[in-house]
């Protein structure tokens, strides 16, 4: 899953963020290891998703796809999930900087209302600065509950059924050739049977 930190300047658009990593995963692991025995598959967007990826790898041996999946999570991970924390981790101390400011502001306008000449232009101006800050402290808290850091959903997971061969198929394909041979054969049979013979 590719995370979204919404009001950060560098991942607002998750859908254009996804579609880069897919773009940059196909370059790097299909288009460029053709013939060099890759065992990923397809690298997509999951239908109807804006932010979800889906590897598939096919290989006798299973554990080298799985290596070369988690090369694949690895480096989507580099390339979102640690910069998704550290602008998540921006946000927080945003946050707690905001609050703080929140807090001495309360304070300065408690002790301003016990001073007798105070004047009401600053009392206006600091009760404005606390209501910004109040503003800008839930736009922050907002932003951090709607923003998700990303990472593997699920676990990699191999298929117990081998995809090939497909016995089945392949049973199923030669019994119905055999039957229509079969049956070409009795007609053949017959037609050389009741061909004419000359003298």
């Amino acid at each position: 899953e590719i995370g979204n930190i919404v009001g950060s300047n560098t991942n607002t658009n998750t859908n254009t963020n996804t579609n880069t990593i897919v773009a940059k995963l196909n370059n790097i692991y299909l288009d460029k290891k053709q013939g060099k025995d890759s065992t990923v598959k397809s690298i997509e967007i999951v239908k109807n998703t804006q932010d979800l990826i889906m590897v598939t790898a096919e290989s006798d041996r299973p554990n080298d796809s799985i290596a070369e999946v988690q090369q694949i999570v690895d480096y989507i991970n580099k390339q979102t999930l640690k910069i998704n924390e550290q602008q998540l981790a921006t946000l927080d101390a945003k946050k707690n900087l905001l609050e703080k400011q929140q807090q001495s502001l309360a304070t300065e306008i408690q002790s301003i209302k016990k001073e007798k000449d105070v004047s009401p232009l600053l009392v206006q101006s600091i009760m404005t600065a606390q209501t910004q800050t109040t503003e800008s402290l839930f736009a922050t808290t907002q932003a951090i509950q709607s923003s998700k850091l990303g990472g593997l959903v699920g676990d990699i997971s191999v298929s117990k059924d081998p995809i090939k061969p497909k016995k089945a198929l392949i049973v199923t394909v030669a019994f119905v050739t055999s039957l229509v041979l079969g049956i070409f054969g009795v007609f053949f049979a017959e037609f050389l049977k009741s061909k004419p013979k000359e003298d």
